[in-house]
């Protein structure tokens, strides 16, 4: 009977042995997921905020008083910063596929859905727009550029125009 019991004994540590392993994988699982849910919720609200922000810069660019090279770098260096965040973007569509998939359409994953689908969207707007405004900025440089040529040639012309002009009302 004691043989019995201990076979029993045996087979319940075996059995509670392999919860317990089976329980910890499972817990494994789900801190890697709650780390992988708290980088992907900190990397939406970063993109959220630097859409915002980049629209600021970009308002503050084509509203301030600046040289045109002044203008096109503040300009060029947006658009790197725009398409920087486009890949950074690609990575947060995956991270969400990946978490979303095995998720219910629950309306809380359905929020989520939407929030990354508008800040893409925004950002592709970003994008053009910067781009759009990158090249505008580009032709009023080489109009600028061909102003200030055109000035140094008729500077020194004018310069004597109003040396023969001082000296003919002088006499």
């Amino acid at each position: 009977q004691q043989d019995e019991f201990a076979k029993e004994m045996a087979e319940l540590a075996a059995r509670l042995n392999e919860l317990l392993v089976s329980c910890d994988e499972k817990i494994k699982t789900l801190e890697g997921l709650n780390i992988q849910w708290i980088n992907f919720n900190r990397n939406l609200a970063d993109m959220k905020s630097f859409v915002e922000s980049a629209k600021r810069n970009l308002h503050q660019i084509t509203s301030l008083d600046m040289s045109p090279e002044d203008r096109l770098r503040m300009t060029q260096d947006l658009q790197n910063q725009v398409k920087d965040r486009m890949k950074t973007l690609e990575d947060l569509e995956r991270d969400a596929q990946y978490l979303f998939s095995d998720s219910v359409n629950l309306a809380e994953v359905e929020d989520i859905k939407i929030q990354v689908k508008t800040v893409k969207e925004e950002v592709n707007v970003l994008h053009t727009e910067v781009d759009d405004h990158s090249a505008k900025i580009s032709e009023d440089l080489e109009h600028w550029q061909n102003y200030k040529n055109g000035i140094t040639k008729i500077k020194p012309w004018l310069e004597q125009a109003e040396i023969k002009m001082a000296v003919g009302l002088t006499r």
